[in-house]
């Protein structure tokens, strides 16, 4: 049997070496007599990542390296990962330590039970309230917009099968993929651990509000089934909100100049059925957009150490 590791990584110099060692003391523990491969996805790293890679690299030759030609994203970098994944059991995981590498046997613990997928999901896992409230939002919108059930505060941290790999490495893509999607697309038997976790070990998180709200724009665009519901709601809100303040302006500056309110009624009304029509007409974008998805993920290597 073989399992492989895949962790994208971004200017984690210093986590990297500490990375390793936990998670290579966990394979020859826990996975005795298994063969194993780590593969490393430097996703365009600025410091000096790659280069305490290559030092890994060829001190254990279990390590696999891909490199990046700049920063793709970190959802591509894994796929890009799972390309070159040779091993009977694939996990994913951050190199952050947030997630525990030890956690991969009890992932592993449940897969065998029968499931072809196991995702983590963070156990008393502490954020600012603001973080939370916004988290929960975001996999119950996710979940809306899509139509796809989507294990909700799933971590990175995930395993599966064979089964799983070539379906994803079957599927066709758009720039900047989101996973937790991908994953759901599938519809394959899967289950949830609840793992522990810690802080970062050093460094700072690369996600913030904007980075979720770029986020929940491209799944509104790229993946949703229900885009076009959302966007007539969202014209009808703004075009009555911008016409009531319009109205207010009008009378308390007195200058209504004849307009009555049954005028700015049907004015409101022509303005609605002009924004539908608008955004009917773009359901022929939508349509090209999905039909034009591109055959594999849109990143350039500038190395690969598989060898």
């Amino acid at each position: 049997m073989k399992i492989t590791i895949v962790t994208p990584v971004l200017n984690e110099e210093k986590n990297i070496t500490e990375f390793y060692k936990r998670i290579s003391k966990t394979l020859k523990t826990d996975f005795t007599n298994w063969d194993y491969e780590i593969i490393f996805i430097d996703d365009g790293s600025t410091d000096m990542t790659f280069k305490k890679l290559q030092f890994l690299h060829k001190e254990h030759k279990k390590i696999k390296i891909i490199q990046f030609s700049k920063n793709f994203g970190q959802h591509t970098a894994i796929l890009a990962g799972l390309q070159f994944a040779t091993g009977d059991y694939i996990a994913v995981m951050d190199s952050d330590l947030q997630d525990r590498p030890e956690e991969v046997v009890n992932l592993y613990k449940k897969i065998i039970q029968g499931y072809n997928i196991v995702y983590s999901v963070r156990q008393n896992y502490t954020v600012p309230f603001f973080k939370k409230v916004s988290s929960i939002l975001f996999w119950r919108l996710l979940g809306f917009l899509t139509g796809y059930s989507i294990t909700a505060d799933q971590s990175m941290l995930k395993i599966f099968d064979r089964k799983v790999l070539a379906a994803i490495n079957k599927q066709k893509y758009i720039s900047s993929p989101f996973l937790p999607v991908i994953f759901a697309k599938i519809g394959m038997k899967e289950a949830t651990v609840t793992v522990k976790n810690d802080k970062r070990f050093t460094g700072e998180s690369k996600y913030n509000v904007i980075k979720m709200i770029s986020l929940m724009w491209l799944i509104l665009y790229a993946y949703s089934s229900r885009r076009l519901f959302v966007l007539y709601i969202s014209a009808a809100v703004f075009i009555q909100l911008v016409t009531i303040l319009g109205l207010l302006y009008l009378r308390f500056s007195k200058s209504l100049t004849g307009l009555t309110n049954y005028s700015l009624i049907i004015l409101q009304i022509i303005l609605l059925f002009f924004t539908f029509g608008i955004i009917y007409s773009m359901k022929k974008y939508f349509i090209n957009l999905e039909k034009n998805s591109l055959e594999e993920p849109d990143y350039i290597i500038r190395k690969k150490l598989l060898t």
